[in-house]
């Protein structure tokens, strides 16, 4: 008798189902999900490396003076880091589509940055209002019909630098965008690299908007 659990062919179709299932509820599924990822990840020192790796880094490539965006802030990890960093010169925001993660969020981070609820599509600020937009592990879970859409709010909001720091996984919640040929495609260079004592499976993809 064949083990369905087991049998790779039917795990083939049964992800395939899971993955429309996500791709259709995805916006659903993670108001609940990033709300738990405080309590889940709050302990991990890996989590504390990546994060401190993440603004350190965003810190080399900003003005003290510089408004900084993250989009899928989560409860605001990177953004109470940058809070430490940087004066009140400088304007942070995170937009998240989890109402119960900026619930987290505006108990861990020090009330020094804004947090925003968006629909995931939309990003509420006029053209060019960010010198530096980030994503951290977020796009990796965008089925492809939002991320380029996302990528163009992202665009439209920011004017000098946006980075991705995102793993290429095929899963059902996890898809691996091409972002070379994204914003190649419109003329931009992008710079990708990893960084030393990050997770392996992760890219960094820079893109310059001033020439």
């Amino acid at each position: 008798m064949v083990h369905l659990i087991k049998n790779s062919f039917f795990n083939y179709f049964l992800i395939r189902l899971k993955r429309s299932d996500y791709g259709k509820n995805y916006k659903k599924i993670w108001q609940v999900r990033a709300g738990k990822l405080k309590s889940s990840h709050n302990l991990s020192d890996v989590s504390e490396l990546y994060a401190r790796q993440t603004t350190d880094y965003i810190l080399t490539q900003v003005n003290l003076n510089a408004k900084i965006l993250e989009y899928g802030c989560g409860f605001g990890r990177n953004i109470k880091g940058l809070e430490e960093k940087l004066d009140e010169s400088s304007e942070i925001h995170g937009v998240d589509i989890s109402l119960p993660a900026l619930k987290d969020g505006e108990k861990y981070t020090h009330g020094k940055s804004f947090l925003h609820h968006v629909d995931g599509i939309t990003i509420p600020f006029e053209d060019s209002y960010f010198d530096f937009s980030f994503t951290s592990a977020v796009l990796e879970h965008i089925p492809p019909k939002d991320f380029s859409k996302i990528c163009e709010e992202l665009l439209r909001v920011t004017k000098k630098t946006i980075l991705h720091i995102e793993a290429s996984r095929t899963y059902y919640t996890k898809y691996p965008h091409n972002y070379k040929k994204f914003y190649e495609k419109k003329g931009y260079d992008v710079k990708s690299f990893k960084i030393p004592g990050h997770d392996e499976t992760f890219t960094w993809y820079q893109i310059e908007l001033t020439k």
